[in-house]
């Protein structure tokens, strides 16, 4: 019984309907029980329920690890590592646009133990969001709940207390640019919501896109250094914020102040038609 060794495999389980259309993917980190270190060059493997061909990776330095599997389609999970027993298990089926997103604990205790598997799919806007959290130190993370208790009326202000950040107010309240500190002095960082790109100027600040209410998850980076590689941006820092489902267009940012601009000149113009 001492030369036995488990493997169990942790998530929170979610589920979202995803935003758009997307690939379908298996991705997920390997780590070891004991320490939660990361297990590299484990092998993953991904096998068809039906006559099809297996998908392959291994795990990278990180042991993180991602496969584009097909709508619809059941798996099995099979882990291998020199250091640990094989483990197979079933996935089930992979709807079409779902992230099944895993964490594998690979252990070697004297104790058997039942493996557990449960997988996170979700929406595909937060993919990566929980598992960026649990391995860039270099970034901060607001969840809904740390949002809500902040209790801010503006946008800029949910960011207020994260340090390597500067606010500078633009006109008489109009909003509020926000800067981060780089080697030539104060910068604008790039800014992603929902992972389009979006450039904040005096005219259009953060608080001109995005309520406070419409946020779901936020993540700064306030170093070029630590800019995870999905965001590609050439800046002195990046702050993400995602929303919640359809609290956008399809063209981009939802600039909340001038549709009500829009609106109020529409009733304007009404009235004026009835005089």
């Amino acid at each position: 019984m001492s030369g036995l060794r488990h493997v169990v495999v942790w998530a929170v389980l979610t589920v979202l309907v995803p935003f758009v259309a997307s690939a379908q993917i298996v991705e997920g980190v390997v780590v070891a029980d004991s320490s939660g270190n990361p297990i590299a060059d484990a092998v993953i493997v991904l096998a068809p329920a039906v006559d099809a061909q297996s998908l392959q990776t291994r795990t990278d330095s990180l042991g993180m690890f991602s496969l584009t599997v097909a709508a619809g389609e059941a798996y099995q999970l099979r882990v291998r590592h020199p250091g640990y027993i094989p483990y197979d298990t079933d996935l089930g089926g992979v709807g079409a646009g779902e992230i099944v997103d895993l964490e594998v604990r690979m252990g070697a205790d004297a104790i058997p133990l039942e493996p557990l598997v449960v997988t996170a799919r979700a929406d595909e806007r937060f993919s990566g969001f929980e598992r960026r959290r649990r391995t860039y130190g270099s970034g901060r993370f607001l969840t809904r709940r740390e949002l809500e208790a902040r209790g801010a009326a503006r946008t800029s202000q949910l960011l207020r207390g994260i340090a390597g950040l500067t606010f500078r107010e633009v006109g008489r309240g109009r909003g509020t640019l926000v800067l981060m500190h780089s080697g030539l002095g104060l910068c604008s960082p790039a800014i992603y919501i929902d992972g389009q790109r979006a450039d904040q100027t005096r005219d259009t600040t953060i608080d001109d896109m995005l309520l406070p209410s419409m946020i779901e998850a936020v993540e700064v980076y306030t170093s070029s250094t630590g800019i995870p590689a999905q965001f590609g941006a050439e800046a002195c820092g990046v702050m993400a914020f995602w929303t919640h489902r359809g609290d956008r267009t399809q063209g981009g940012p939802w600039q909340w102040k001038r549709t009500l601009i829009g609106l109020g000149s529409a009733a304007v113009m009404f009235f004026l038609l009835l005089r």
